[in-house]
């Protein structure tokens, strides 16, 4: 019979080398997904009275001779978890809970191996009931905290940078931290930061090489990721990266425009791990792990729906109107989708045609004239600054007339809209398997695909990737419940 081996280890701000061993936590639920809005800890604490003070009150664990709780924001969670038949394990003083005070010595640590995740105090809730007084802790790890984080940007043609080394700037702007753990590499060589985002040419985990085949399954002799062209003001560092692993920052404009074929039919998958690794890779079907429901050991419960109802393939955008006053119409067709009829849907993305024109504005490439009618926004009417000038979207605009510049606004209006567009349709384009495999506690990677094979409801060799995971610990035991679902469909080619 296994057992099952927990840790909690309680760093406070104010003493960041002293451990200490929680060992009366009620409940552990504790959630990591490529949605990084998901990394939460949550921990409920007996908070059990330890003596009386002097006037007759009881001294509760987590309170201070002050009466003020202990927990501090920013306090550090590192919770590990194992089943064990080894009674090596059990007796080890790395498992060891019978002390309130670790020396804090890292070799009196469990293995890497069982760290389900390092958390930061974000809240706290405190109750008073006849069963106690609990205390809840919420924690979150730090790419929850940092890829939250507004960052405006742009990055140009002239800045020479290709996808991967865009993301990994976009990563390290919102990480770095004198008191952080990783070094940066290159032009960034001496800074330290609180995410590892070297590329895997660095011995990092950021892909930098794109694969020698296409989708179709020819040769691709240029495994060079194309140039990185993308601008956003005050947008979260997530949807930064969301937008760089999108098909059009992975292939060339050759291969997006048909002349060539495509390398990368699917966005990239990314994830920060519980060593805070930065992971952006490419989607394909190397399995994980195998899974026969019946079969394999330690599944409870599987439950899976393929979704059609939902689905949309077909969206109709109006990007808003142009320098000219004039409103952008245009479509998205998903073309891998294997629903038969078009699903369709008219979306209003007009915001995205004001945003530029005021980022052109703020930036000074647009100047407010009133004198004269040549470009209008929001009721007012401006000119040009002399063109030669980058627009915001890192288009030169040297030789340049109203018209050219009108006509590169509205491509990038359109590039936007498509990008929402398949954003909109992402999961929804196809009819395509998702639910919960709910199983005995286990270290799983998010992000992993999975071989799932049930012989009674006819899935047969079906990959399903890891989205999301659940582990709850309570006295009863450690259970894992994944999100699952199955991969967009390639691309194959456009045109």
């Amino acid at each position: 019979m296994s057992v099952l081996l927990k840790k909690i280890l309680w760093f406070r701000v104010n003493e960041p080398d002293i451990a200490i061993n929680i060992s009366d936590s009620v409940d552990l639920n504790v959630g990591r997904g490529i949605d990084i809005k998901n990394n939460i800890a949550l921990i409920t604490l007996k908070n059990s009275g330890q003596s009386f003070d002097s006037a007759g009150d009881i001294n509760h664990k987590y309170i201070d001779e002050n009466k003020v709780i202990k927990f501090e924001e920013q306090d550090q969670i590192k919770i590990y978890l194992k089943y064990t038949d080894d009674m090596v394990d059990v007796e080890s003083l790395a498992w060891n809970n019978n002390s309130f005070k670790h020396s804090g010595n890292i070799t009196e640590e469990p293995l890497s191996d069982y760290l389900k995740g390092v958390y930061y105090v974000i809240e706290f809730n405190v109750q008073e009931n006849i069963k106690g007084s609990p205390i809840k802790l919420k924690s979150a790890d730090k790419c929850y905290i940092l890829f939250n984080r507004l960052l405006a940007r742009a990055f140009t043609d002239t800045d020479s940078l290709i996808t991967p080394q865009a993301v990994q700037k976009v990563v390290r702007f919102s990480s770095q931290n004198q008191k952080g753990d990783f070094f940066g590499t290159g032009d960034d060589s001496g800074v330290l930061y609180d995410i590892d985002a070297k590329l895997v040419s660095e011995g990092g985990y950021v892909q930098d090489t794109r694969k020698s085949t296409t989708e179709e399954g020819g040769v691709n002799s240029d495994t060079t990721f194309p140039t990185a062209v993308l601008a956003k003001v005050w947008k979260p560092v997530y949807e930064w990266i969301n937008e760089l692993s999108q098909i059009e920052f992975l292939n060339t404009s050759n291969e997006l425009t048909g002349v060539s074929g495509v390398v990368y039919g699917r966005p990239f998958l990314y994830f920060v791990d519980e060593l805070n690794r930065f992971h952006w890779f490419e989607t394909d079907n190397a399995v994980d792990e195998t899974i026969i429901i019946g079969t394999t050991t330690g599944i409870y419960d599987y439950k899976l729906d393929k979704k059609v109802f939902d689905t949309i393939n077909f969206i109709i955008y109006r990007g808003g109107k142009n320098l000219y006053g004039k409103g952008t119409l245009n479509y998205y067709v998903e073309e891998t989708s294997n629903v038969k009829t078009k699903k369709m849907r008219v979306i209003a993305m007009t915001d995205i045609a004001q945003k530029l024109i005021k980022q052109e504005v703020d930036a000074g490439n647009l100047i407010l004239d009133n004198a004269q009618t040549v470009f209008t926004y929001e009721g007012n009417n401006y000119k040009s600054d002399a063109y030669g000038f980058t627009t915001v979207w890192g288009i030169d605009t040297t030789g340049f007339d109203d018209d050219d510049y009108n006509d590169t606004l509205e491509t990038e209006i359109f590039r936007l809209c498509e990008l929402r567009a398949r954003s909109l349709v992402k999961g929804l384009a196809h009819a395509r398997y998702k639910g919960t495999i709910n199983r005995k506690g286990s270290i799983v990677i998010v992000g992993s695909l999975l071989n799932v094979t049930n012989k009674d409801t006819g899935q047969d060799a079906e990959l399903l990737r890891v989205m999301d995971i659940r582990d709850t610990i309570n006295k009863t035991g450690w259970f894992t419940n994944m999100q699952i679902e199955q991969d967009q469909k390639a691309i194959i080619e456009i045109g």
